[in-house]
């Protein structure tokens, strides 16, 4: 969180509604796209990157990051039909 909100903490350890309001930090040079595009940017759920990416047709790259994880995901992105359209990661087993 320091590097892109410039808050000392763990996203993990944040609800939803908590994150969805953290700021983006204008300072960082890691971000893709114009910074003011990230700077009103909310954090999105899966769903909602699932719904945009079916209507879109695109390939996702989904990195599983937290513990309780797997299971969530593969069953929310089985139910918007996407199993093809999605690469799972994951550095923890």
């Amino acid at each position: 969180l320091d590097d892109h909100c410039g808050i000392i903490g763990n996203i993990m350890d944040l609800t939803y509604e908590e994150a969805k309001l953290l700021p983006m930090n204008e300072h960082c040079d890691e971000f893709v796209c114009p910074k003011e595009k990230v700077t009103n940017a909310l954090i999105p759920t899966l769903e909602e990157v699932l719904y945009v990416a079916k209507e879109r047709e695109l390939m996702l790259s989904l990195e599983l990051k937290g513990p309780g994880t797997p299971i969530p995901s593969l069953l929310l992105v089985e139910e918007f039909g996407m199993i093809e359209n999605v690469i799972f990661a994951s550095f923890h087993m």
